[in-house]
């Protein structure tokens, strides 16, 4: 070996942006591999994305992660697939209308069926729809 190489570190040297993504993005169940999500963002970067659209997107994705409750869970997006070429990033990651994924939805149309049956009908009628 040449005593003149430089030692080959094995610590990977991150970008200052890539580590304020990585801070921000959810934590989930299962593996989540640094170094190939930092791989993929720089794929990313070499196609001409800019980290602040990354960056971005993690926010929004985050904010959808706490909205459904899947924080920490194998529901969460391991990040080397958020970085991928699907760009999961560009994804609006729009919030439920309502807390707990839209269940409030679902209630509020059976409780309207129920108001149905009292007035269409008692309950030993049969209802067809």
């Amino acid at each position: 070996a040449d005593a003149s190489a430089p030692a080959r570190s094995s610590r990977q040297e991150y970008s200052p942006e890539f580590e304020q993504a990585w801070q921000e993005y959810p934590k989930r169940a299962g593996g989540n591999s640094k170094s190939a999500a930092f791989k993929a963002w720089k794929a990313r970067i070499r196609e001409g994305i800019k980290p602040e659209t990354m960056l971005d997107g993690v926010k929004r994705y985050a904010a959808w992660v706490r909205a459904t409750g899947n924080t920490g869970t194998q529901f969460v997006k391991q990040a080397a697939t958020f970085f991928g070429p699907d760009r999961h990033f560009e994804d609006f990651w729009q919030q439920p209308a309502a807390p707990g994924g839209g269940r409030q939805r679902q209630v509020d149309v059976l409780a309207g069926l129920g108001a149905m049956s009292d007035k269409f009908g008692k309950s030993s009628d049969k209802l067809t729809f």
